[in-house]
């Protein structure tokens, strides 16, 4: 008995509806890869608020500085310190956000993903804007010990820089050297973000944008 062979129709129908399924799908599939990307993000900032926490131990209270001299960024002073290895160029690392556009070059870029929040001159108990560290000027420093409030108090988060040494810090205000706390998930809704206690959270814009308006002269946490 002779096959039945599709017509052209029954053909264009079957390929219309694979096409509708795969419009459907992609939109949840795109979630879960964005979702996956997010729990990424949140375990990297794990891993760096241990290490963070590690050095702040051994260091008096202090984190790594946003910068050392100005040039020096904190993560090259986790590489100097033997904290962590220093990645290889082109590496991946726990140091790059996946969601972030500066990932194709991880050595050259691991301080513009991650940064250390800074107060842009506001007075905060617990943070310096310079200080002197064995003899160096250390930049956008944080106490740990001398926090007031460190389980609400942001430290180091998802930051954007516009030159090569300002995506090292994202200001906690507005700030004139285009340092910019960066919102990469959630739809660009929100940031994940670590704590002067340790821990580490995933922060929504609205909630951190709240807070800068509730006071823009002094100084607030974001939340």
């Amino acid at each position: 008995m002779r096959k039945k062979q599709f017509t052209l129709i029954e053909l264009l129908v079957v390929i219309a509806i694979i096409a509708i399924l795969a419009a459907m799908l992609l939109p949840a599939l795109n979630q879960a890869r964005s979702s996956a990307r997010n729990t990424s993000c949140i375990n990297n900032i794990k891993q760096i608020s241990t290490i963070q926490m590690m050095y702040s131990g051994d260091n008096n209270g202090f984190l790594t500085p946003g910068n050392t001299n100005w040039a020096i960024p904190w993560a090259q002073t986790l590489f100097d310190t033997g904290y962590i290895p220093e990645p290889s160029f082109g590496s991946n690392t726990f140091l790059c956000c996946p969601e972030s556009y500066k990932t194709g070059s991880a050595y050259q870029d691991i301080w513009k993903t991650y940064a250390v929040a800074i107060g842009d001159g506001k007075e905060i108990i617990g943070y310096d804007n310079t200080i002197e560290i064995n003899g160096n000027s250390a930049n956008f420093v944080w106490n740990l010990l001398k926090l007031r409030n460190p389980s609400s108090q942001i430290v180091m988060g998802e930051g954007v820089g516009n030159d090569s040494w300002a995506a090292m810090l994202f200001a906690l205000y507005n700030s004139a050297w285009s340092n910019y706390p960066e919102f990469r998930h959630k739809s660009l809704q929100a940031m994940n973000v670590m704590f002067g206690d340790g821990h580490v959270e995933s922060v929504d814009r609205k909630r951190m944008e709240s807070n800068f308006e509730a006071d823009k002269t002094g100084f607030r946490p974001f939340i």
